[in-house]
């Protein structure tokens, strides 16, 4: 029974580790990411302006294209970024990418684009 206590407590908080690390931005950077690589975006167009246009065709080339590179370990916002923007490395598993996201002042996504990052490709995820 104590050991059923212990094992729980420490899955509550490794849940809770994982999930109080990213910022409100990488939240919702992870989120758009997640919706793409799934190829969609319906449970997260509400957050786009009206005129922000991901057109179907591109949602299918952009999940192809992000699934090609294995699993998504993290998301992190970076600094410096371009003034009005919010700038994050996706880390795959095969490579990085950049990712550069605009909100309006209602927090809704104006902009959205990523780019293969020219850093070097990360080491594989050991687990």
């Amino acid at each position: 029974m104590r050991l059923t206590r212990s094992m729980l407590a420490a899955v509550a908080i490794v849940m809770l580790a994982a999930c109080s690390f990213e910022s409100k931005n990488e939240q919702l950077a992870h989120r758009i990411t997640s919706a793409v690589m799934a190829d969609d975006m319906s449970g997260v167009q509400a957050l786009f302006t009206p005129d922000t246009k991901i057109t179907r065709i591109e949602v299918v080339e952009y999940s192809g294209e992000l699934n090609g590179q294995g699993k998504l370990h993290s998301i992190v916002e970076t600094h410096p970024c371009d003034p009005g923007w919010h700038c994050f490395n996706a880390v795959f598993a095969n490579r990085i990418y950049r990712e550069h996201m605009r909100l309006n002042a209602k927090g809704q996504i104006t902009d959205w684009f990523f780019h293969v990052a020219t850093t070097p490709t990360p080491s594989p995820d050991p687990t």
